[in-house]
């Protein structure tokens, strides 16, 4: 069949996965489940393709069956995820629970995350098939206990609700994606049972996994260079350090330190390599078969053993898929061109797994391979100064950065400004240095090569250190339009293409749009911005010019810091680079957590909060800003004054701090206004606080247009003296979905609920953004549920009907 035809039926395939997301696919988990549903989706674009071929390949036919199978596949695992999942009413329920072990990643805390699949009869809160993530220390799983083998434990589950934001990475889609239903944390000892476990395809790729990792672990080093070697060799990147993948993005060689489709091709080359080097010493040269023909396919069945072993992923399965393709093509005699095999490839992999489209690692992987295709005939003349390969390594590296500059613009609102000359060095050393030693050792059980493989990446991680030290932040690329990246898109495809084309000046003018400045309030109004950080505060006020950040969240695990999962994304989204007053209500872990890793990131020419400079956590502050050789001075929130920022005043309300307060009680007040509008934000306050604060100031000076909830909705806050002084029209909380403190109460609820108070609560509506006109027009209300709530999404609307986005 034509190429037109193939391009036609991926554009079916994309066009019913964006409808089946949009739409929530009607059919019924009975008949979804049943066999022959399964099946007929597994077959439906094999015989597609099939009716296609036999009419002579019309585009409007392979499109339209290729959008019908596509609807099926992913239809049918789609329903079966929402049916399994764990429901709200179940949440927090303890169950005993049996599952087969599928999947493992260990952590950098030695503790590994566990993917068992639910066995046994059909319970209210967990049916059978339903695949729960469950974290457990190393140590306390059983002897001997491997993937296949059926576990028992009594877990407490939790539901699949996770922070959803205004914009960006939707954890709960891609939980969903991946088919799992929710988490489990052991309420007792975790057993090895005797039950036969059922039929679980790639166990032994799984088991092999698991043998290596622990084998890896068992060597006696420590350092980042463990981390990596096991990402290296399986593919787990569990145990690599918060910092190291800082490291690793900021340089932009994070794609070198996993299973890469470069990986994989060059164990495939090797394989081939010697084996058609040792046949041509033993074949008889008048074999039918050549030993070119043998060498590439054991070559092939070698790469597709080792994507295997490695987990699968998206740009295994792409490397693969790719080179059976290409094998196969070699095989028939047939002449083909790259795109044939690109375009093909997108097919088999989207059939194999139909939620690849939403796949980072299949975005990433097929998007680089396509603009080295596309700039393949757009050579720069180098040779005349530079030996051959080393041109055309110079030449790839450049249009690889060309051409994904966009799209790593919109999925990471980032760019590396170190890429290109971190990979030129990283990659021949990485791909032809440390990954074969790590094979060799890993698989093959040989220390020697373990240890030297340690070594090497030991250098490698100290020359990305020294690299770094010359930009030490990637370039914020802020959130644009879709009609700036599509332009944009444009102008990094016309770059890749050859001369005359299309114009260089016209491409590079659309390039530059990725620099459009992102929306800022006007003169005199102000945005406020209440992010979903779960059990803690983090909000940001804009005005024209400046930026202030309240509390930061917690970081109870450097996975779980808030300052790196959540604020962080969202300045660079917005263009912040740069804090402007990092204000710290007081001490709380829910507050403060996120500090350190923001104050890493972003400079900060002011800090506020009531702690004294010689607590623990002040001096780790101090020491990290002056790491990042930021000129920051850090002022206590009692001798702060009020000052305005374009029209918007800033009033901190201090009262004196008396002999009894506890540490929520010396949360630093802050009020925000302009002349129309106002923002309490109130830290911890509880009721000694607030009575204070009606003694000490005028009911004017607190009234308020919308209070940020004290201590997240506590009973021990939110007084009914406090509420008549404020009087606000709003009341925004941030507070942690089905929390263990019960925030917020439902007695403070009732409150602000017979007061006519509209609330608005992180854990239900996700984050919310506020903008504050400069007159008397009432404030506009976003949230993220009503700004990208779907039908997976766990939170309920609770929207005020004025709200809009």
């Amino acid at each position: 069949m034509p190429l037109n035809t193939f391009i036609a039926m991926a554009a079916g395939l994309w066009l019913s996965a964006v409808l089946v997301k949009g739409w929530q696919p009607v059919c019924s988990p009975g008949l979804c489940g049943s066999m022959w549903a399964q099946a007929l989706a597994t077959l439906a674009l094999p015989l597609g393709l099939g009716l296609c071929k036999r009419l002579g390949g019309p585009c409007w036919l392979g499109f339209v069956t290729a959008a019908v199978a596509g609807a099926l596949q992913l239809t049918v695992p789609l329903t079966q995820a929402l049916h399994t999942r764990i429901t709200e009413e179940c949440h927090g329920q303890q169950v005993n629970f049996t599952g087969q072990w599928e999947a493992q990643t260990l952590t950098a805390t030695d503790e590994v995350r566990l993917s068992l699949r639910a066995m046994g009869d059909t319970t209210p809160c967990l049916k059978p098939g339903a695949l729960v993530s469950v974290t457990s220390p190393v140590s306390a799983l059983p002897a001997n206990a491997k993937p296949g083998d059926t576990l028992a434990v009594p877990l407490g589950l939790a539901a699949p609700h996770y922070a959803l934001p205004l914009q960006g990475f939707d954890a709960q889609w891609h939980g969903l994606t991946e088919g799992r239903a929710g988490h489990g944390r052991p309420k007792g000892p975790m057993l090895l049972t005797d039950q036969r476990p059922g039929w679980m395809p790639g166990y032994w790729a799984e088991q092999a996994r698991w043998a290596v990792t622990r084998r890896i672990n068992a060597h006696p080093w420590t350092g980042s260079s463990k981390a990596t070697l096991i990402a290296l060799v399986t593919g787990d990147q569990g145990q690599i350090s918060v910092e190291d993948r800082q490291l690793y993005a900021l340089t932009g060689v994070a794609h070198l330190l996993a299973i890469s489709g470069l990986h994989i091709t060059l164990l495939a080359f090797l394989v081939s390599a010697l084996l058609i080097a040792g046949m041509k010493r033993v074949r008889n040269p008048s074999s039918p078969i050549s030993a070119q023909a043998i060498g590439h396919s054991l070559g092939f069945l070698a790469a597709l053993g080792y994507a295997l072993f490695t987990g699968w992923s998206a740009p295994a399965q792409r490397t693969v898929v790719m080179l059976g393709l290409w094998q196969l093509h070699r095989l028939l005699g047939r002449h083909t061109s790259p795109w044939d095999i690109w375009v093909k490839s997108i097919l088999v992999c989207v059939w194999l797994d139909p939620f690849a489209w939403w796949d980072l690692g299949f975005q990433l992987s097929f998007g680089a391979v396509g603009v080295l295709i596309l700039g393949h005939h757009n050579r720069i003349h180098l040779q005349p100064c530079l030996p051959a390969w080393l041109a055309s390594a110079l030449q790839a590296q450049w249009v690889v950065t060309l051409g994904m500059l966009v799209p790593t613009a919109v999925l990471f609102n980032q760019q590396s400004l170190l890429s290109p000359i971190a990979n030129a060095l990283s990659i021949p050393w990485v791909s032809w240095v440390s990954t074969p030693l790590a094979l060799l050792g890993g698989l093959f059980n040989q220390s020697w090569a373990i240890a030297l493989a340690a070594k090497t990446l030991d250098w490698h991680h100290g020359w990305l250190v020294w690299l770094s030290a010359w930009a030490p932040n990637a370039w914020a690329v802020p959130a644009q339009p879709w009609w700036v990246y599509t332009l944009a898109l444009v102008g990094c495809i016309g770059l890749c293409l050859p001369k005359g084309v299309l114009p260089r000046w016209f491409c590079i003018a659309l390039l530059s749009l990725l620099l459009w400045p992102p929306p800022r309030p006007a003169e005199g109004e102000f945005w406020l911005t209440a992010l979903d950080v779960g059990q803690g505060t983090a909000v940001a006020i804009q005005t024209r010019h400046h930026l202030l950040v309240y509390d930061t969240g917690a970081a109870k695990t450097p996975r779980s810091d808030q300052g790196l999962r959540t604020i962080h994304p969202w300045l660079q989204a917005q263009g912040h680079e740069r804090i402007d007053v990092l204000w710290l209500s007081h001490a709380d872990g829910d507050h403060t957590g996120g500090a350190a890793s923001l104050l890493s990131l972003h400079p900060t020419q002011r800090w506020v909060s009531p702690m004294p400079d010689d607590l623990p956590l002040m001096r780790t502050l101090k020491h990290t800003a002056q790491q990042q050789g930021s000129d920051m001075n850090h002022q206590p929130c009692s001798t702060m004054k009020a000052w305005t920022w374009e029209g918007i005043r800033f009033e901190p309300l201090t009262t004196p701090v008396q002999q009894g307060d506890s540490d929520n009680d010396q949360s630093c007040v802050l009020k925000v206004s302009n002349h129309a509008h106002s923002v309490l934000l109130t830290g911890d306050i509880e009721l000694r606080a607030e009575k204070r604060l009606t003694e000490y100031w005028p009911a004017k000076v607190l009234r308020s247009t919308v209070l940020v909830v004290p201590h997240h909705g506590s009973k021990t806050s939110s007084t009914p003296a406090f509420l008549d002084a404020v009087q606000p029209s709003t009341a925004i909380i941030q507070s942690g979905w089905k929390n263990s403190y019960g925030h917020p109460h439902p007695e403070v609820m009732a409150r602000y609920t017979s007061r006519g108070i509209n609330v608005l609560n992180t854990a239900q509506v996700g984050a919310i953004q506020m903008k504050f006109p400069s007159n008397q027009m009432p404030a506009s209300t976003c949230t993220a549920v009503r700004f990208r709530g779907q039908y997976w999404h766990m939170h309920k609307s609770g929207a005020h009907p004025d709200e809009h986005c």
